[in-house]
């Protein structure tokens, strides 16, 4: 998603003559979801604050037109007294929700020049399987994603791994699936590794399909993530010393498919007095 972010900024700081844009600007911004990170990192408030922040950058003049006359009232009081940055008053969902509303609406009262008022919005959300919440609050996410779609001036491009929750949301939308795409460039990233193992090597010559069934049963199990691919080849060439197929693909075949598991089964596979660090590695690592 990251690269998809920075293409489309390039793309649109060189054109702005596609279909859908029309000759208008197009503003984009992106959140990216981390069930790693702060609250705000994971939650729905955080996404709006995020998106409008980062709306209000690219059009500074909009910000007095969007925000409530309360706010408004707010942000003059706290400057008068100099507590600007000391004291804050939490945003409320629904305060949000009609800030980034009135932002994606064509008002001509959100630009200075009467010939500059239409405008396309791009908004590209990362990660809606680390979006903290109950069900409900993932039904709420949708439904307002959804809503927001409706516009003919909005565009989403959202990713998640496949949960029934935003399967049936956005069925009918157009959707791709990273494992499609990714499938043949790790057939080929697995087979080339296992090849350079002298243990590989040598065992392909009592087993000729050996490195055929491994590479088979990895990118069946990875289902697209690389990262799970780069682990499990790290993971294979430390336990392989010694072990005859049979064993080998019975290794494989307990390896968990998602990566959480995966990163539990590594930690829990450390001597326990090392298990601290090799925690704190690994998050400074990701």
């Amino acid at each position: 998603m990251a690269f998809l972010d920075r293409r489309l900024l390039e793309l649109s700081a060189t054109s702005s003559s596609n279909d859908w844009a029309a000759g208008a600007r197009v503003l984009q911004a992106a959140c990216y979801f981390w069930h790693g990170g702060t609250k705000a990192q994971r939650s729905l408030s955080g996404l709006l604050q995020s998106l409008i922040y980062q709306l209000c950058l690219k059009r500074p003049e909009a910000l007095l037109e969007v925000i409530s006359k309360q706010r408004r009232d707010y942000f003059l009081l706290q400057a008068a007294q100099e507590r600007m940055w000391t004291q804050t008053v939490p945003w409320t969902l629904e305060e949000l929700k009609t800030c980034l509303n009135s932002l994606l609406q064509n008002r001509q009262t959100l630009t200075r020049r009467a010939s500059d008022n239409h405008f396309r919005f791009m908004l590209l959300i990362d990660g809606l399987d680390e979006f903290d919440g109950t069900d409900q609050d993932r039904q709420n996410l949708n439904e307002l994603l959804v809503s927001l779609s409706q516009r003919s001036n909005v565009k989403f491009c959202l990713s998640s791994r496949l949960w029934v929750i935003y399967k049936v949301a956005f069925e009918g939308y157009p959707q791709l699936r990273l494992e499609d795409l990714t499938h043949k460039d790790i057939e080929v990233f697995v087979t080339g590794s296992l090849r350079k193992n002298k243990y590989f090597e040598q065992m392909e010559l009592r087993s000729p399909n050996l490195i055929s069934n491994v590479t088979t049963e990895i990118v069946r199990k990875a289902n697209g993530v690389f990262l799970w691919v780069r682990l499990v080849n790290t993971i294979l060439k430390v336990v392989t010393d010694g072990c005859k197929t049979p064993q080998l693909l019975k290794i494989l075949d307990t390896l968990p498919p998602d990566l959480d598991d995966l990163f539990t089964r590594m930690v829990r596979s450390v001597n326990p007095l090392y298990q601290d660090e090799a925690s704190i590695i690994m998050q400074i690592a990701l």
